[in-house]
């Protein structure tokens, strides 16, 4: 199912390019980057495996020190936290260490968030014709920019997920949260929906902070906006599966739910 979407992805941006509306379909499939990402992370992670184990080591290291200078779709933090995410699956991590996790992640986090702000991305350029002149404060620049961002995002992630599966554990017999919980059988499909309803439509046509301080955007309007959208995106993907045929086309399921 995912392959089947990362493919139409990947290859919508060139076959958009045919059509009549090629700049708006174009733009509209742009916005798909994370599934490009995981299909190039899930690649190169499929060529580790298969490879032999006294080189897989090696390999891999070779590629977390080049893939940081790689810019397209966001993979030189993506394939970092896709290796974690595998890792921490495989050997169910999140269960047998649990409130270690927690311990430890939780003030990483929180100090990092007390260090964020909106630049955190602007990485600073490194070039291998400056690197070759010696220009070795840039690259110094740019590691401690990147290495930043990565603990925030690891940390963060590690937090939130060792704490949710704590909640539910502690309150296993909430039905509030067995229904939370089965909605992540519509991640994908809810990924897909948002991406065209909040980041193509909405982004371009709600312009909220015209209205309300950063503060209320960010603590209030945002967060009920993404609840909304959520339950909407829901609502669509139980529609979609409702047909086999829509369900395989656009969501890559094989029958209707």
């Amino acid at each position: 199912m995912v392959v089947h979407l990362l493919l139409l992805s990947v290859l919508s941006d060139d076959i958009s390019l045919l059509t009549y509306h090629s700049a708006w379909r174009t733009e509209l499939f742009s916005t798909l980057w994370f599934l490009k990402c995981l299909f190039i992370c899930y690649a190169i992670y499929m060529a580790l495996c298969v490879t032999p184990k006294p080189y897989r080591g090696i390999l891999t290291i070779l590629a977390l020190l080049v893939i940081p200078f790689i810019r397209y779709y966001r993979l030189l933090f993506m394939f970092p936290c896709f290796l974690l995410g595998v890792e921490v699956h495989k050997h169910n991590h999140i269960t047998k260490f649990n409130t270690i996790i927690q311990i430890i992640s939780a003030p990483i986090f929180a100090l990092c968030l007390v260090f964020w702000d909106s630049s955190a991305f602007t990485l600073s350029r490194v070039s291998f014709q400056g690197l070759m002149n010696g220009d070795y404060i840039s690259l110094g620049i740019f590691l401690k920019q990147y290495l930043f961002v990565l603990l925030t995002g690891m940390s963060g992630a590690l937090f939130c997920s060792s704490f949710l599966y704590w909640c539910f554990r502690k309150f296993d017999n909430s039905e509030l949260l067995h229904r939370i919980s089965g909605y992540g059988t519509y991640t994908l499909g809810i990924y897909i929906l948002q991406t065209f309803l909040l980041e193509t439509i909405l982004s371009k046509y709600l312009k909220i902070d015209l209205y309300f301080s950063p503060f209320v955007c960010n603590v209030v309007i945002i967060p009920l906006i993404s609840i909304i959208i959520i339950f909407i995106c829901i609502l669509l993907v139980k529609l979609i599966n409702c047909n086999k045929y829509l369900s395989s086309i656009l969501l890559g399921y094989n029958k209707g739910k």
